[in-house]
């Protein structure tokens, strides 16, 4: 007899021998939603004396109008992050300057930290202030920004 076709005859039988030897006795499925564990809120004092501490409104995601602020005053920028998440989740709190003279006036500055799992509160602040040598500069946009990982 040939080999060929012997191998032909013999590989099927093996193959249907392994799969019945397989028995499929029960399964499932798991069906998971993955949301963003991160919660924030933000606030800008209004004097040089305050703290974050001072704050009773936070606002998530709103524009802040803070007016005019002249040489040698300063702000603090206040978060507060709430992290869903079971384990704690490095943070970077930063702000970006437009134009660029208001970056000069202002400085650019940003916060490493982690925020505490199991719906803790993490706070967080950065202080502006208005450089000694700043020329008027009308309309800087400070983008505060929180990002996670």
């Amino acid at each position: 007899m040939n080999k060929k076709l012997l191998y032909f005859a013999i590989i099927p039988l093996l193959a249907a021998g392994l799969v019945a030897a397989v028995y499929l006795v029960n399964s499932f499925v798991i069906t998971v939603n993955i949301t963003e564990p991160f919660t924030v809120e933000y606030a800008v004092t209004n004097t040089n004396a305050e703290t974050c501490a001072d704050i009773l409104t936070w606002q998530i995601g709103a524009d802040i109008k803070m007016g005019n602020l002249t040489i040698g005053d300063s702000r603090l920028i206040c978060t507060k992050i709430t992290n869903a998440a079971e384990v704690d989740i490095g943070y970077t709190f930063s702000r970006e300057i437009v134009p660029g003279d208001c970056a000069d006036a202002i400085g650019i500055d940003s916060v490493i930290g982690t925020a505490i799992g199991n719906n803790a509160e993490t706070n967080a602040e950065q202080q502006i202030t208005i450089l000694a040598d700043a020329t008027p500069i009308e309309n800087c946009e400070i983008t505060v920004s929180v990002s996670r990982g």
